[in-house]
């Protein structure tokens, strides 16, 4: 039976599958070296979600063997055997929800917020190399807190350029307010950042630009908060963007390059705002994939393709979109994995530009060993697959 997948200008993202580098039994290992203990007991509890693989590729989920009233999580990743997340909670570090029950305002806990923030410090110099040899910007408070009833949570981004341009992705550490241990870890994935991390775009022409789009009026004052940083959409194709934030928590950011409005999301609730309740991409770029008479559904890129005289170019990311195909690019290269078969950005005839790799589709697909058709009433390619 054939996919068809027809390219109105793109894509949709699907997690390909990696070969494991590592065994179930070397991340159990991975993670007693994590926890200083070498003779506890741990067991493999499958592979990690969809949604965790496409933010940190495969990973082994490992958890105690017993763990009674205990709920521990460690997810290592297949390639490399580094531990890219951990839960540990325990009944004393949340004996109750952090609340006082006839007011409902936070109880005053054993841990400050300063020993807290020592002890997430500290476990990030412990566990994620170089944390004291980068900028880090602290986020979404600007005390870099985010109190919730009986945890403290911090997030930190790194800060990537002197125009103060976030990364996509946040080192995220949270500490029990009643013991102090640290309760969850989340490190950043290893990719490279390929977009633009200085703006063309000034903060000032920014505002101006998302008051024309802001869900209070023209005449209000309806900003709270504003800053860059770098996006990733599904497929992985990353820009940089301006955030504004409304008092209303209407967020809407703004594309640091050309101005364009890139998404208006509103808060669960809409608090009031008209709009979409999802990013907006500045252009869709629509995939559909079609297996039979089943239709898949439309998804954006914040990066369309580009169609010259005689071919039209995708980025090599959006070749993510298609089922059992792996792209890894940096700054240096592109590789496409599809199968056993590892092909060379040489052989897709990738070129570097706009921030990214892109790729002639015709040429891509003969190489891929698939077949495009052109249909000029509706400019759409159509990929046929085997």
């Amino acid at each position: 039976m054939r996919n068809i997948m027809a390219v109105a200008a793109l894509l949709g993202a699907t997690l390909c599958g990696a070969r494991a580098d590592i065994t179930p039994d070397q991340a159990a290992e991975a993670v007693r070296r994590f926890m200083g203990e070498r003779d506890v007991q741990l067991v493999y509890r499958g592979a990690s979600s969809r949604a965790i693989q496409q933010f940190h590729g495969p990973c082994y989920e490992i958890g105690l063997r017993h763990d009674p009233g205990t709920d521990v999580t460690y997810l290592v990743r297949v390639s490399d055997g580094v531990v890219v997340d951990m839960g540990v909670l325990r009944p004393e570090d949340a004996p109750d929800d952090g609340f006082e029950a006839e007011t409902g305002v936070p109880k005053l806990v054993p841990v400050s917020l300063t020993e807290a923030e020592a002890n997430a410090r500290a476990f990030a110099r412990e566990h994620y190399a170089g944390f004291d040899g980068r900028e880090w910007a602290p986020f979404p408070e600007q005390a870099g807190l985010d109190r919730r009833g009986w945890e403290y949570a911090f997030e930190w981004f790194e800060v990537l350029s002197d125009a103060g341009a976030l990364a996509p992705w946040p080192l995220k550490v949270q500490v029990s307010g009643y013991t102090g241990s640290v309760v969850h870890y989340c490190r950043p994935p290893d990719r490279p950042v390929l977009a633009p991390v200085r703006p063309r775009i000034t903060r000032s022409q920014a505002l101006r630009i998302a008051q024309r789009f802001a869900t209070l009026g023209p005449d209000a004052e309806p900003f709270k908060m504003c800053w860059l940083e770098v996006v990733e959409d599904v497929l992985g194709v990353q820009w940089l963007a301006w955030h504004i934030r409304e008092r209303n928590g209407v967020l809407l950011m703004v594309d640091a390059v050309t101005g364009d409005l890139l998404a208006r999301i509103v808060p669960m609730g809409g608090g009031g705002a008209s709009g979409p309740s999802m990013p907006t991409p500045r252009k869709r770029v629509r995939l559909q994939v079609r297996v039979g008479g089943a239709s898949g559904k439309p998804i954006g890129s914040f990066v369309p393709p580009a169609m010259n005289a005689r071919a039209l170019w995708l980025r090599a990311e959006h070749l993510r979109a298609v089922e059992g195909v792996r792209v890894d690019v940096d700054r240096k290269a592109v590789s496409v994995r599809l199968g056993d078969r590892v092909i060379s950005g040489t052989e897709l005839g990738a070129r570097y530009r706009d921030y990214g790799w892109w790729v002639p589709l015709r040429q891509a697909a003969r190489v891929l060993g698939w077949r495009v058709e052109w249909l000029n009433a509706k400019k759409e390619a159509v990929i046929y697959t085997r």
